[in-house]
C-alpha cells in the first residue's frame, strides 16, 4: 500500500500546525514563507507586492531586514510606489479603521460608509429591481455596530515618527530610490483619494510602456521538446 501523498514539506507542515494552534511564528519561519512565495513562477513573472509593518521593536529597518535575510534571493525591487500624505490625513484614516472579528476583515471609514448603503440590483436588461432578503443575491448592508477598534491603529503617531525620523531617511532607502527611473519610482499625492482611486492611479502608472517589447515567458511544450538538432 502506497503512503499518502504529502502536499506540504516538513517546514510547511510545522508552520501550518503552529497557525492552527494559534502559536506565534518565528522570524525564520516568516522569512521562509515570504521567500518561498517570491520564488514561485507566478511571482517571478507577474511580480509581487510586499506589505510590511513598521515596528520600533526591530533592531533594523524593513529594507535592511529584507537584504540581510536574503528574502528576495537574486531578485530586487523593480518599482517603488510612495504615497505622499500629511500626518493629519494618515491619523484620520487610522482612527476610522474598524475590524470584523468574525472574518478578520478591516474596513476603512470610506468602505464602511459605502457598504452601509443598501445595494442596488439590476436585471439582465439593466433595469433596477428590488429583491427580498431571502434571495441568494441579497447582500446585507454592513453593520458598523458589530465592528471593533484595533489597538495597533492607535499606535499610528509612533509609527509616523518612526517612518519619517528613521525609515524614510535611511541610506539604503535613498540608494534604492536613486537607482530607479522616473517611471519606476512613482510618487502619488494620496490625500483625499479613496482606496479605489489610489489603486487605479497606481495601476495606470505601473503599466508597461507600449513602445517597449514585452518580456517573453517560457512555457513547457506538451509532448516534449522533440529533436533539438
Amino acid at each position: 500500500m502506497r503512503p499518502p501523498k504529502k502536499w506540504l514539506n516538513d517546514s510547511e507542515e510545522e508552520i501550518l500546525r503552529k497557525l492552527m494552534q494559534g502559536d506565534q511564528l518565528t522570524l525564520d519561519e516568516h522569512v521562509y514563507m515570504i521567500s518561498d512565495l517570491i520564488s514561485t513562477p507566478i511571482a517571478r513573472t507577474k511580480g509581487f507586492i510586499l506589505d510590511l509593518d513598521l515596528n520600533a521593536g526591530w533592531k533594523t529597518s524593513w529594507l535592511e531586514r529584507i537584504y540581510e535575510q536574503s528574502i528576495l534571493g537574486k531578485q530586487d525591487f523593480t518599482h517603488v510606489v510612495e504615497l505622499e500624505m500629511e500626518d493629519d490625513e494618515v491619523k484620520r484614516r487610522a482612527i476610522g479603521l474598524r475590524q470584523d472579528l468574525s472574518t478578520g476583515v478591516v474596513y476603512s471609514e470610506w468602505e464602511r460608509i459605502e457598504l452601509a448603503k443598501p445595494k442596488k440590483y439590476f436585471d439582465e436588461d439593466g433595469e433596477e429591481i428590488e429583491i427580498d432578503e431571502d434571495d441568494e443575491r441579497y447582500v446585507k448592508p454592513l453593520d458598523s455596530d458589530n465592528l471593533i477598534t484595533r489597538v495597533c491603529d492607535e499606535r499610528v503617531v509612533t509609527e509616523l515618527d518612526l517612518y519619517f525620523n528613521y525609515e524614510r531617511n535611511l541610506a539604503a532607502v535613498n540608494d534604492l530610490i536613486g537607482r530607479m527611473w522616473n517611471h519606476t519610482y512613482i510618487k502619488i499625492e494620496a490625500a483625499g483619494l479613496t482606496p479605489d482611486e489610489l489603486a487605479e492611479n497606481a495601476t495606470f502608472r505601473l503599466k508597461p510602456s507600449q513602445d517597449e517589447p514585452l518580456r517573453p515567458i517560457a512555457h513547457i511544450i506538451e509532448g516534449g521538446a522533440g529533436d533539438y538538432k
